[in-house]
């Protein structure tokens, strides 16, 4: 099955609000992140917990990080799905050129 996806995009801004989607336990949990630009927020899903703590990425309210990714409907509504994170020089990648996570 080929898995098709939008162009991908920059979102920058500061983390307004970390949110946590249930996994099937605490390492597994989804981390999404409200980023505030210009009066504008966007939600973005980003990944399990234990992958950012893997990677050594501590995220909280305040950071400022870019991120591209591309836009997607999901179960949730239109929400940015992160392929790559930077936060104050250190990048992450998320997933692979075909949207396929790196967990």
């Amino acid at each position: 099955m080929t898995r098709t996806r939008a162009k991908e995009a920059l979102q920058e801004g500061k983390i307004a609000e970390i949110n946590y989607l249930p996994g099937l336990t605490p390492e597994d949990a989804t981390v999404q992140v409200r980023l505030l630009a210009d009066a504008k927020a966007s939600l973005i899903r980003l990944a399990p917990i234990g992958f950012l703590h893997e990677n050594e990425l501590e995220l909280k309210e305040g950071d400022t990080l870019s991120v591209i990714g591309y836009w997607a409907s999901t179960i949730d509504g239109h929400q940015f799905i992160a392929m790559r994170i930077t936060k104050q020089g250190k990048s992450l990648s998320l997933r692979d050129t075909q949207g396929n996570p790196l967990w």
